[in-house]
């Protein structure tokens, strides 16, 4: 699913703007929590002015609208549009817009590690990140509800690794290797993971992944070979299964059910195979495109959607509930440059990654509305949404790993900790003169 340290007080990359110090945002965001004070959705507005729920949701989306054409020019105005949209109607515009101006204030690290991480995931309870590590070490992190991590583990390998999966149960968890393909690992307890096998076979995979139940392994490698292993002894794994694909492979993506195979490849298109008698796979389908390569691929949640992203910026979604009669449904355009990493969320919700350090963020409706959120300074190697869709992982190729949140109801506290996200009274008269002012923090 395929940059230096930015400090916190540093201006923002792209915008010019300095950011608050994060430790007094978060600090508030503490003491929010710590009161159990809410911060519910709230119809704003005094008097006797009742704006309807279709005329709420028209003034929110507007004014998401206004603070996106605004946020590369004053990024301060963008912010505090952003937040009295979403505070008048959580319309999907408005969530977008709330992502855009304060995700990058919840931005956590995992403890110092030996090596950067290469590739990220998240445990399908989102409750652990797992790391591969250019050593070779599996790194496993315990997340709190505000996605601060603190280190579980160090495992060991000395293999080089790029790739990192769980299955689909989160019992089981695959770790790529550059001597040895993969290494299976239970993390029923992530605290205490135990090797269960090491398999052999193939050369060094760009991409592993875990069926269902954690007992079919499926890597790919560049030369355009693919492996499928049976574990359901994983002491004493079967010979794999090695099957070409006549294309070099860029990437490579297993659904959820561990049934559908999908292997990407400079080619422009993308196959697909049927992978439920891992002894004998059988392609099921090719998914056609522009002559542009595809560098990363991945499936939603069930398993009926599957996203490509391409050379030309392109991330194309396409329905593969047929897999031979693939169509593509949206075609989004990325921020920058030539698309390296993308994930999708349980509800659809789509995070990109690009060759040039961009991060985008596209919430599921209006295919031209990529959010731009994140400017690193070198390209975005591997992307995880958690299930919730809650919080967003991401590496560099310069050996950043990051973590966001994209809860808008939580970047609404960390907003209002901060005095120079609300809106002013000149402001509100300004852009919403069809409602009276109120604070948009204030209940």
């Amino acid at each position: 699913m395929r940059g230096s340290h930015h400090q916190d007080t540093g201006p923002d990359t792209g915008t010019g703007r300095r950011r608050p110090d994060r430790r007094v945002v978060i600090a508030g965001f503490a003491v929010l929590l710590a009161a159990g004070i809410a911060i519910p959705v709230a119809t704003l507005g005094g008097g006797g002015d009742s704006p309807s729920s279709a005329d709420r949701d028209a003034i929110a989306t507007r004014l998401a609208t206004d603070a996106a054409a605004r946020r590369a020019e004053d990024p301060e105005l963008a912010a505090r549009l952003s937040l009295a949209a979403y505070r008048i109607a959580p319309v999907s515009a408005a969530k977008d817009a709330m992502i855009a101006s304060f995700s990058a204030l919840t931005t956590v690290q995992p403890p110092d590690a030996a090596s950067p991480g290469k590739d990220v995931t998240f445990s399908p309870s989102d409750s652990v990140l797992a790391s591969a590590g250019s050593d070779g070490a599996l790194r496993l992190y315990r997340l709190t509800d505000g996605g601060e991590p603190s280190l579980l583990g160090e495992h060991p390998t000395n293999d080089p690794a790029t790739a990192v999966a769980f299955a689909p149960d989160g019992k089981r968890l695959a770790l790529s290797g550059t001597q040895d393909p993969a290494r299976v690992w239970d993390v029923t307890d992530p605290a205490k993971p135990t090797q269960l096998s090491t398999v052999s076979g193939l050369g060094t995979p760009v991409q592993v992944a875990l069926g269902a139940d954690g007992t079919l392994l499926a890597a790919a490698t560049a030369d355009g070979t693919f492996a499928l292993w049976r574990l359901s002894n994983p002491s004493a794994p079967e010979p794999p299964r090695l099957q070409r694909t006549g294309s070099v492979i860029t990437d490579m993506a297993l659904n959820p059910a561990g049934t559908l195979l999908a292997t990407a490849g400079i080619s422009g298109d993308v196959q697909l195979w049927d992978v439920t008698d891992p002894a004998h796979p059988m392609q099921s389908g090719a998914l056609h495109g522009p002559v542009s390569a595809v560098n990363t691929v991945a499936f939603n949640g069930d398993g009926t959607r599957l996203a490509l992203g391409r050379d030309d910026r392109t991330v194309q979604v396409w329905d593969v509930s047929d897999p031979q009669q693939g169509r593509v449904v949206t075609e989004l355009r990325g921020p920058e440059g030539p698309v390296t990493a993308v994930a999708f969320d349980e509800a659809g919700q789509i995070v990109i990654g690009d060759q040039s350090g961009v991060v985008g963020y596209w919430g599921g409706a209006d295919p031209a509305a990529v959010v731009r959120i994140a400017d690193e300074e070198s390209p975005i190697t591997s992307i995880a949404i958690d299930r919730a869709g809650d919080l967003l992982a991401f590496t560099t190729e310069g050996g950043r790993t990051s973590i966001w949140s994209l809860n808008p109801d939580r970047l609404t506290a960390v907003a209002c900790a901060e005095p120079s996200a609300r809106i002013t009274p000149a402001e509100w008269e300004q852009f919403i003169p069809e409602i009276s002012y109120t604070d948009p923090c204030s209940i």
